[in-house]
């Protein structure tokens, strides 16, 4: 990874719409249709800065099926940002975003 490269991370219950942040920030599309991410989706968009520098975001959409808590693990190495995203109506996926928010590295 260069010096201007970013890993960025979305970590989160399933179905609280990584997805749907991930396709919105990297295409300026929004679809809330997506299907489930197995594994994960990689993407990568280079940003501008104010004072003329650019950073390539690379950014990690994670499953967030339990099936997958080992290998997005993985994901979480070397990362200098991580968000946590969680659906405000559904219990279980705020548990896991205060679950994920204990293991930060």
């Amino acid at each position: 990874m260069r010096n201007n490269d970013v890993k960025v991370v979305l970590l989160g219950y399933n179905s609280c719409g990584k997805t749907c942040l991930f396709e919105r920030f990297l295409s300026g599309k929004f679809n809330c249709e997506s299907l489930l991410t197995i594994g994960s989706g990689y993407g990568a968009k280079r940003v501008y800065l104010d004072d003329n520098r650019n950073v390539l975001l690379g950014v990690w959409d994670t499953a967030g099926s339990e099936r997958y808590d080992s290998m997005t693990r993985l994901y979480y190495r070397g990362a200098k940002a991580g968000i946590i995203c969680y659906d405000v109506i559904r219990e279980a996926a705020w548990e896991k975003a205060k679950l994920i928010d204990r293991l930060k590295t």
